[in-house]
């Protein structure tokens, strides 16, 4: 993986092709990705990868986020998708939580196309939240919650 401090570029596509991205990564974030076992992860994604924002993300194609389909269960909370092949491939949320507004822009990890120069997936070490009791204040673990996948 990357090692430098700069940015890195990583390109992502569905699986049929119609979506294609580019996006702007720090490289700690490189070396890791999270997981929930919420049902709303656990059933659309699998994994997620979080960019500092939208500015760091770029669709090349199709020509704009109207084209993807739009699956929101929270009027802030929207997975965008396939509507070809049915790949899921990004998620935008704002949400509060503990008091504090949260900004959240994450790819779907699976997404990212391999192999790719400076990123190995076999390398991303998964971090995992407790969605599905909505207990977040137990923080990040090393290992699933109940429920949830390696």
């Amino acid at each position: 993986m990357a090692s430098n401090s700069e940015n890195v570029m990583i390109k992502g596509s569905c699986h049929c092709g119609f979506i294609k991205y580019t996006c702007s990564v720090r490289p700690e974030a490189l070396k890791k990705a999270t997981r929930c076992n919420c049902t709303f992860c656990t059933k659309l994604s699998g994994a997620n990868m979080h960019l500092t924002g939208p500015q760091d993300f770029q669709l090349l194609s199709p020509a704009s986020q109207a084209e993807c389909g739009d699956y929101s269960v929270h009027s802030n909370a929207h997975r965008y998708f396939c509507q070809k092949c049915g790949t899921q491939m990004w998620m935008e949320a704002s949400y509060e939580m503990f008091g504090k507004q949260i900004e959240q822009f994450s790819i779907n990890l699976h997404s990212v196309d391999q192999p790719q120069e400076g990123l190995d997936l076999s390398e991303v070490k998964f971090e995992y939240f407790d969605g599905l009791t909505n207990n977040f204040a137990a923080g990040l673990s090393d290992k699933p919650y109940k429920g949830g996948l390696v």
